[in-house]
């Protein structure tokens, strides 16, 4: 008999207990579950933006260099030698940094140099300006002066 007076079998009260922590235990699992994917989750997205800050650490170190000089190859001289033209300073006999393949280099090609030592440290693409990219004309129209009134007043 309990407190009340009401008489509890040992069998129904250890199945009743089996029964909770049973429930106890999925609950308990499924809550475990839960915080593992958040926890794989949150520790995915640290460490897509902890790349993001390694990019940008990169580029703001980029940013921080001093600029190159732009330059037109004028004359492969040797297998570490190009004479470069730098259009307001003049020619020069400039060498090639190590990254750089020489046989990328071609004459008239726009490269840039470091501004303290002059070295040719990268290959630019060819220029085309802007301005000039945008006038270009992408069709060619397939009508003539007399289709669209003629130029007979301006000849008179």
């Amino acid at each position: 008999m309990d407190s009340s007076g009401v008489r509890v079998s040992s069998g129904n009260n250890s199945t009743l207990l089996k029964g909770y922590y049973e429930a106890k235990l999925d609950e308990l699992e499924s809550m475990i579950r839960d915080k593992s994917e958040n926890f794989r989750r949150l520790e995915a997205q640290r460490n897509e933006i902890n790349s993001k800050v390694r990019n940008l650490r990169e580029e703001l170190q980029l940013l921080q260099e001093p600029g190159s000089y732009v330059g037109e190859v004028v004359k492969i001289m040797g297998k570490k030698k190009i004479l470069v033209k730098v259009h307001p300073e003049g020619k020069y006999v400039v060498d090639l940094d190590k990254n750089i393949d020489i046989n990328k280099v071609s004459a008239t090609a726009r490269v840039a140099l470091r501004n303290d030592t002059y070295t040719l440290h990268k290959i630019l693409p060819s220029k085309v300006d802007p301005l000039v990219s945008l006038m270009r004309v992408e069709k060619v129209p397939d009508s003539t002066y007399e289709m669209i009134g003629g130029l007979e007043k301006q000849i008179k």
